[in-house]
C-alpha cells in the first residue's frame, strides 16, 4: 500500500499538517490481479485527545471494493473522506487495509465517532488487515512530534485482529482466540450486527408486524386487566407513548441502526390502535 498527499510519499510516522491533508489521499494498491478486492478504514484513535480519547476511533474515511493495481478512487467510497482537523495533542491517523474474500454490502455507519475497526472487520469477515500505515497530526500552529522507533509500528500482514491501545504508539495484532471478549465489546456490535441481519425487507416486515400485533395485544391484556375503563385505557396509552418516546430519544438519539426505532414506533402504534378500539367499544 502507497500513501501519497500532494503527490509526496507519507512514510510511517511523517508529520503533517491539517493543512496538507484537506483534500483526500490517493491510497495506491500493489499487486496482479484486478478481480481481487479491498477495503480501505482510515481512522484518528486520538480523538477527541490523545490523553483522553472518549470518541477513539474516528471514522475518516471508508472505501470497499478497491481492485487490485489500482488506486481508491477505483472503489466504492463509503463514508466520504473527512480531512484530519486535531485541536489537543499529536493525534495518529492511521490507513488499515483489509482484503475481501467476496464483493459485498457494507453499510456506512450511523456516525463516525466510537467507530471500532476490529469489530467492523469481523463482522463482515474481513480477517487480519493485509498492511497498514499511520502518520502524526497535530494543529496547524502545534509544535513538537513523538519519535518512532523500529518497535513502536506494527505492519500487519497475517496475525490477529488490529487493536489502538491508549499512551501508546504501537499497533498491536491480538489473535482472535485469545479468549472471551468483554461485554462492553458485545454491547458495541449488537447494532451492528442486528442492521446486517435485517438488512432483507422481508425480515424487517415480518418483525415489523410482529411488534405492531405485538403492541396491540398488550393493549388489549392491560384493557381487560383494568375492566376496560376508558380512564385506565387513557393513561396507560400516555404511560406507553411516554415511556417509548424517552426509550427512543435516549438510546437512539444518534442511531447506528434505525430498525429497532421502528420497531418501537410500531409497537408503539399498535398499542395505540389497542387503546383506540376498546374506548371505542366502550362508548358505543
Amino acid at each position: 500500500m502507497r500513501l501519497i498527499y500532494n503527490n509526496k510519499d507519507v512514510t510511517n510516522g511523517s508529520d503533517l499538517k491539517p493543512s496538507m491533508v484537506v483534500k483526500e489521499p490517493r491510497v495506491e494498491i500493489s499487486g496482479r490481479d484486478i478481480r481481487t478486492f479491498y477495503t480501505l478504514v482510515m481512522i484518528d484513535p486520538d480523538a477527541p485527545s490523545p490523553s483522553n480519547p472518549t470518541k477513539r476511533e474516528h471514522l475518516h474515511w471508508l472505501v470497499t471494493d478497491i481492485p487490485e493495481t489500482t488506486n481508491a478512487s477505483f472503489g466504492n467510497e463509503v463514508v466520504c473522506y473527512e480531512s484530519p482537523k486535531p485541536t489537543a495533542g499529536i493525534h495518529r491517523i492511521v490507513f488499515v487495509l483489509f482484503k475481501q474474500s467476496v464483493r459485498q454490502t457494507i453499510d456506512a455507519p450511523g456516525w463516525r465517532q466510537n467507530f471500532n475497526t476490529r469489530d467492523f472487520a469481523q463482522l463482515y469477515s474481513l480477517g487480519s488487515p493485509v498492511a497498514a500505515m499511520y502518520f502524526n497530526c497535530q494543529r496547524e500552529n502545534g509544535c513538537g512530534g513523538r519519535s518512532c522507533s523500529n518497535g513502536l509500528f506494527v505492519q500487519i500482514c497475517s496475525i490477529g485482529h488490529l487493536q489502538l491501545w491508549p499512551r501508546s504508539f504501537k499497533i498491536h495484532a491480538l489473535k482472535g482466540n485469545e479468549g472471551p471478549r468483554r461485554l462492553i465489546d458485545i454491547i458495541r456490535i449488537i447494532p451492528e450486527l442486528s442492521r446486517n441481519y435485517f438488512r432483507s425487507r422481508s425480515r424487517r416486515a415480518l418483525f415489523g408486524g410482529i411488534s405492531l400485533l405485538g403492541g396491540f395485544y398488550v393493549a388489549q391484556t392491560i384493557s381487560l386487566s383494568f375492566g376496560a375503563l376508558a380512564v385506565n385505557d387513557v393513561i396507560a396509552a400516555v404511560v406507553c407513548v411516554l415511556l417509548t418516546e424517552y426509550v427512543t430519544r435516549f438510546y437512539y438519539s444518534r442511531p447506528k441502526v434505525t430498525f429497532p426505532l421502528a420497531l418501537l414506533n410500531n409497537f408503539k402504534m399498535g398499542f395505540t390502535y389497542g387503546l383506540f378500539i376498546d374506548a371505542f367499544k366502550l362508548a358505543s
